[in-house]
């Protein structure tokens, strides 16, 4: 379905770009040929990735059930290793905490970040709706388009202009938890500070498995209690503000 669009718009903006060939000469026309120019070869580019991203999928899938396979594979000695308590084998795991709570608090932020970032675009969109209608008429002598600019204008308009018109973000791209409804400062407040909350008692855990590996530690065990204690008043704040 998205591959039929995508060739819709793209025989929709070379046709118009071909219109435009055809009259070339007016400054007028030069300059709506070189923004159907652009638009063309963008829209081309789009398609070219995705067919390339198409043909990658099944390699990439083999590459996937590999890696799962060799994982499952090594599972009964990672077993033996975690009973027996070795050393590295513990440190790795709570290395990859430190580097899953990076990658999940970086990955609700920027989407976080997008959606209220189209918000704001629609937003303004919105607001200035009546200027992405292309005029009819030349401005001043207020005279109706030749047929050729009227068809060129047409095409714009609708593949164009009017998508953006139209476009709405009343729902949140990629949903996070606790996120329905449409995107707003308010729920992003809430979601960020619950990752916040999350990935600081995750990126502890190096610490609290040095303190328990090593017995008593005052200034480990007041590092710890002061970033946990950080995460759960963000929690609570974040309840306060909802």
């Amino acid at each position: 379905m998205f591959a039929l669009s995508l060739a819709s718009v793209i025989a929709s903006v070379a046709a118009a770009k071909a219109k435009v060939e055809e009259a070339a000469g007016s400054p007028i026309l030069d300059a709506l040929q070189a923004m159907a120019t652009d638009i063309y070869q963008s829209t081309l580019g789009l398609a070219q990735d995705v067919a390339g991203l198409t043909f990658a999928a099944p390699r990439f899938s083999v590459d996937v059930y590999m890696w799962a396979v060799a994982h499952v594979r090594s599972a009964p000695t990672l077993a033996v290793k975690v009973y027996n308590g070795d050393d590295s084998t513990m440190n790795d795991f709570t290395s990859f905490a430190v580097y899953a709570a990076g990658v999940i608090f970086c990955v609700y932020v920027g989407v976080v970040a997008l959606n209220l970032v189209l918000v704001l675009f629609t937003s303004v969109k919105d607001y200035f709706q009546g200027y992405l209608v292309l005029p009819t008429k030349i401005p001043i002598i207020n005279q109706k388009l030749p047929e050729l600019l009227m068809a060129l204008r047409d095409d714009l308009q609708v593949e164009v202009f009017d998508r953006v018109r139209t476009f709405k973000c009343d729902k949140w791209i990629i949903p996070l938890e606790g996120q329905t409804g449409k995107p707003s400062l308010k729920g992003a407040v809430a979601s960020l500070a619950m990752a916040m909350s999350a990935c600081m008692m995750l990126s502890c855990a190096p610490a609290i498995h040095a303190l328990v590996k090593s017995g008593a530690d005052k200034a480990g065990a007041e590092a710890i209690a002061y970033t946990v204690g950080t995460a759960l008043g963000l929690q609570y704040l974040a309840k306060q503000a909802a």
